[in-house]
């Protein structure tokens, strides 16, 4: 059974070992070759089932192909399912001793999660006492961003005076806050000029689709900076689907044969090159050696 859990969930770990550390065919002491994973529902909340699976190490024994579980592992769970037995048990006496239909039984799981969620609230009340003031302060500051709430004079005026109160305040965030809304504030309120983006925001934004690209292509979470050193040229060709609909073809792609980069990309790949070779230390002898021939020769 397969389930999406949300990122946020916290995980009771439960780790199991193999208690008889010896082989049974050949009595040799077995080595832990890898590691079992299963996320479970429990009545205490969801669990993290770790199972280290072990193996005999010798090549020539029989049970070097497989593997022994801990025998605990059956005792928590069924196999193959996500439900730990306390609440294959806790549904089994519902259904099949009460009688009760699927959905009451979700209503009854309903009232306990419902009086969970009641008992984490209060738990957390004081926190979040501390975060309502904070939520309001940033709400503030973003209203002050949408250009549907007037003109960008009137929203630039409200963001300095955010600014200056937060900044009269003692606080700690308030103090992080004026931090980040100054470094902000150089690109926040430029508007628009020739179709390029507006401010900060929106840049991020138009650079949201070929970022997206570039992540899938080398399959890492960054970007990385192939934007940065390519970007004039490779931005344009990774989102050049947007545009047009289908697979290029031969005629359409000719007119670009003998394209050539921008001087500002060459450059930035020059850049880059040199740095790559300061940064090796196998490259960079012969690079100051380059660079002193070079200044020698314009002396």
């Amino acid at each position: 059974m397969s389930h999406q859990w949300p990122s946020e969930t916290a995980f009771r770990r439960v780790d199991l070992y193999v208690r008889d550390q010896t082989c049974p065919i050949c009595d040799a002491r077995l080595h832990v070759c890898s590691h079992r994973r299963r996320r479970l529902f429990t009545l205490q909340g969801p669990c993290l089932l770790v199972a280290r699976l072990g193996h005999c190490p010798d090549p020539d024994c029989q049970g070097h192909r497989g593997t022994v579980s801990p025998l605990e592992e059956m005792g928590i769970a069924p196999p193959r399912l996500m439900v730990g037995w306390d609440v294959f048990a806790w549904i089994g006496h519902r259904r099949f001793a009460r009688h009760w239909s699927v959905p009451q039984i979700c209503a009854e799981h309903l009232q306990r999660l419902a009086a969970c969620i009641d008992r984490g609230l209060e738990a957390v009340e004081e926190v979040q006492d501390e975060l309502r003031p904070q939520v309001e302060q940033i709400q503030a500051v973003a209203d002050t961003l949408d250009p549907a709430r007037g003109s960008q004079e009137d929203r630039r005026r409200e963001f300095e005076e955010l600014r200056q109160n937060f900044s009269r305040q003692p606080d700690s965030f308030a103090q992080h806050l004026v931090r980040l809304m100054t470094s902000f504030l150089a690109g926040l309120f430029l508007g628009p000029v020739d179709e390029l983006p507006r401010d900060n925001l929106d840049l991020e934004r138009w650079f949201r689709l070929p970022k997206g690209h570039e992540r899938r292509i080398h399959g890492r979470c960054h970007a990385g900076v192939r934007l940065v050193h390519e970007g004039p040229t490779l931005a344009c060709a990774l989102d050049a689907h947007v545009h047009h609909l289908g697979l290029f073809t031969a005629t359409e792609l000719a007119p670009y044969r003998s394209a050539q980069p921008p001087p500002s990309q060459q450059a930035a790949l020059a850049r880059h090159r040199l740095m790559r070779k300061a940064r090796s230390a196998t490259q960079r002898p012969d690079l100051l050696a380059d660079l002193e021939q070079r200044y020698r020769n314009l002396s």
